[in-house]
């Protein structure tokens, strides 16, 4: 078979591709009817199969890399679906490729790219005194723009863009895009932060990324790794979560007004030590120094729970029950079933007051352990408490009459002899007195008896007679409601 009626064949069968040379020799074998001692010609185009097969080839990774800060700068334009709290609409990002170090800017139009570009070169140039030597980006518009080409080429940069809708050949700035974005988005959904506030979470994702270690930097951050400079994140919360911000006096409604109050952590104040929350109810961004925070808590979801466990989310240690007299546990209170033993009372019987040395002999007489004794109700000696107790007969005589009795003591246990706690009884609760009636007797008006000196008419219905009468005349007068027949002249009476 010649290279014609393989072709012809190729059209029949739709058969093209890498494997195409396999079907067509196995064919002869498992199909009938197909010609035998075929020659596989060489590769040729087929214009059907270019143009209902053609896909698009894969973009190897560039090996193409800066050795200094700031020899190529990649950037590129995002754009969001809803406007943002200060009313942006889209964000510029700028990605140095010798450290990985990113900057976005929030822009409400697509033409401030031009001024946002201009205050990103004179950041470099006067921060880091160095100059930019490349600029990557794609081939759209904002970067097309006359103005723009202009002040890269003034500026001594060289330009580089991607053809056009092949971002591909931008693909790390396009990378860097997903990644802030996934982060921010991220942060956001965790905290139930509206789709408005998308610019705090866009900037605290690009303050995070730049303190992230990374495998191609020697697991250092980009931060350090241009500025040689270990960055701290001491000052890193978690966004959205709920902090307590300290108010100041002039700002307080008055001097009864709380000091401090709930909001919403929003990331870092980009011009001074502070942090960036938002204030209810109004939704007003509040800048503070000074915030007690609570990561476990975020205000913006409709059922807040703060966690049970610790900030490595592992399970907190159960609270363990202390002993003794200075324990000072948050211990949940004892229901009256589980309430601790009774513990005796003395009394004192006699008519003088009693001395430390009579307390100590009658309670050695009762068998009170020093335990116990720590718990009972001893008022202290040479005081009026124990002056209030009825003495004992007038047949006691001496020092007999001045005893001290134990009340309420328990008996003693068999085997240990010391006293069985007595279980506390619960007092049924007093019911409240009933409701009484009033006894007072309405008095109806009387309408139809003879005390009744205005007739079958209610008194009150008399008066509103009275009054619309007297009004009636003031407006009308005492003129008929009938106007009068005027006499025409000439006319027949």
């Amino acid at each position: 078979m010649g290279a014609w009626d393989l072709e012809r064949k190729e059209r029949k069968e739709g058969k093209t591709g890498e494997n195409r040379d396999k079907v067509l020799q196995r064919a002869e074998k498992y199909v009938k009817g197909f010609p035998s001692g075929i020659q596989i010609p060489h590769q040729h185009i087929c214009p059907g199969c270019e143009q209902g097969k053609k896909t698009n080839k894969s973009f190897p990774p560039s090996k193409t890399r800066a050795i200094k800060p700031f020899q190529i700068i990649h950037s590129d334009l995002k754009s969001f679906p809803t406007e943002s709290y200060h009313r942006y609409k889209y964000a510029i990002v700028f990605l140095d490729d010798y450290s990985s170090k990113a900057w976005t800017t929030n822009l409400r139009t697509k033409d401030a790219a031009l001024p946002a570009t201009k205050k990103f070169i004179a950041m470099v140039e006067t921060q880091y005194k160095t100059n930019i030597i490349k600029w990557m980006s794609d081939a759209r518009g904002e970067y097309k723009s006359k103005a723009f080409l202009e002040l890269l080429k003034d500026k001594g940069i060289r330009i580089s863009q991607s053809i056009p809708y092949v971002h591909q050949q931008n693909g790390r700035a396009e990378r860097l895009i997903r990644t802030l974005t996934e982060k921010a988005e991220t942060l956001r959904f965790q905290a139930c932060l509206p789709q408005s506030w998308w610019e705090f979470a866009l900037d605290y994702a690009t303050h995070v990324y730049n303190r992230t270690p990374m495998r191609r930097l020697e697991w250092r951050t980009p931060q350090e790794w241009l500025s040689k400079v270990r960055p701290s994140i001491d000052h890193l919360r978690v966004l959205g979560c709920g902090a307590y911000v300290f108010i100041p006096m002039e700002i307080r409604e008055n001097k009864l007004a709380p000091k401090a109050e709930l909001m919403t952590f929003l990331g870092n104040h980009s011009g001074g030590k502070g942090c960036v929350f938002m204030r209810g109810p109004n939704n007003v961004v509040f800048s503070a120094a000074h915030a007690t925070f609570d990561e476990s808590m975020f205000p913006r979801c409709p059922k807040t729970i703060p966690y049970m466990n610790t900030r490595l989310r592992e399970v907190a240690p159960p609270i363990a029950p202390c002993t003794g007299s200075t324990c000072r546990c948050p211990i949940p209170p004892q229901d009256d079933e589980e309430s601790p033993p009774h513990q005796p009372t003395l009394v004192w019987q006699g008519s003088s007051t009693i001395t430390e040395k009579q307390i100590n002999q009658a309670l050695q007489g009762a068998g009170v352990t020093p335990s116990q004794r720590q718990g009972m109700r001893i008022p202290p000696p040479h005081t009026s408490a124990w002056q209030d107790r009825p003495p004992t007969p007038d047949k006691i005589k001496g020092k007999q009459r001045q005893t001290i009795l134990v009340e309420n003591t328990p008996p003693e246990h068999p085997s240990s002899g010391l006293p069985v706690p007595l279980p506390r009884k619960r007092q049924p609760a007093a019911l409240p007195p009933p409701c009484e009636k009033s006894t007072r007797v309405k008095k109806v008006p009387e309408r139809y008896t003879d005390s009744n000196v205005y007739g079958e008419k209610h008194t009150v219905q008399v008066e509103k007679d009275i009054k619309h009468q007297r009004d009636w005349r003031r407006v009308v007068g005492e003129e008929s409601s009938h106007p009068r027949r005027q006499a025409i002249p000439g006319g027949v009476c």
